[in-house]
């Protein structure tokens, strides 16, 4: 039996989760505790995050980059794996990779497909002579959910590393509220399999997943999680405010036609996330009775 973690002081046991998955048996205890408030020391302690398939970019720089990124690895797999090469000059301080896609196609490599390629012949094969599957069908079904699972594993630590790290430094995070279902509606008639392909990315990449860790570890620190509307974070200028409505998916530059202002698209994106948090509290004032309503709910 292994234990992840203590249950937190004074804290009281509200719903026991027994699951299993894979044959491995966890429980999980939902428990009920105080946290005291920590007031903001420094206004200046809130970043916005614009989160991609790729990377999530923050409207300010994260101490420990170095720690999150290992850049030189990054730049490798993407250029074996998916043929993307990556800008040296990129703000490893403002971009922080997520690797999400390199850990989904770990999940597809040769093995995993041979694999999978022989299990579906035992299941035909075994569906036409009406017989009962062998023991080498479960031995081999044994391997491909641990290859899952380690795929698995390895991108929820990596966002558990980031979404810690993320919440010791800020006091404030600010992010889109996505609404995944609508990101990944089917495309009609025209450009089909581009958009399938753009919609496996965007569900692997798990936004939900980084955005439900970042809630609770906010809360359970004394700080604050907004959630902002997504519209035009990205075509809007930070510097004048002018919106670019030409501005493509593959425009990874954000040039304003009005000021000349210039920034990396999703670095642009998430300073307007960051301005749209502030704005609810009214020129960035953040009032700690708002605080503990919201830490309350």
């Amino acid at each position: 039996m292994c234990m992840h973690r203590n249950f937190p002081h004074n804290s009281k046991v509200k719903q026991i989760v027994i699951s299993c998955n894979h044959r491995k048996y966890f429980v999980s205890f939902s428990v009920e505790y105080k946290q005291d408030i920590t007031p903001i020391k420094n206004p200046k302690d809130c970043v916005g995050l614009d989160l991609n398939i790729l990377d999530i970019a923050c409207s300010c720089g994260v101490n420990n980059h170095k720690k999150l990124t290992d850049f030189k690895r990054y730049q490798i797999d993407m250029k074996e794996l998916l043929g993307i090469e990556i800008d040296e000059e990129l703000d490893t301080k403002r971009l922080i990779s997520t690797y999400s896609k390199l850990y989904s196609l770990k999940k597809y490599s040769r093995e995993c497909k041979r694999l999978q390629r022989k299990q579906s012949r035992r299941a035909l094969k075994s569906k036409q002579n009406k017989t009962k599957l062998g023991g080498n069908f479960y031995k081999t079904q044994k391997k491909l959910n641990q290859a899952f699972d380690k795929s698995s594993h390895q991108k929820t630590d990596r966002y558990h590393k980031i979404t810690s790290e993320l919440s010791k430094q800020f006091e404030l995070i600010v992010v889109e509220d996505l609404q995944v279902k609508n990101m990944t509606k089917r495309a009609k008639l025209k450009n089909v399999k581009q958009k399938n392909a753009l919609n496996r990315s965007i569900l692997n990449a798990s936004f939900y997943q980084i955005i439900s860790f970042l809630d609770y570890k906010q809360q359970h620190n004394g700080k604050l999680l907004v959630k902002v509307p997504p519209q035009y974070t990205s075509k809007t200028c930070h510097c004048c405010g002018n919106i670019n409505y030409k501005l493509k998916l593959n425009h990874r530059q954000y040039w304003c036609l009005e000021c000349g202002y210039r920034e990396h698209r999703d670095i642009n994106a998430a300073n307007n996330i960051l301005s749209k948090g502030l704005s609810l509290f009214g020129v960035g004032n953040i009032h700690a009775d708002f605080k503990e309503q919201s830490l309350s709910c």
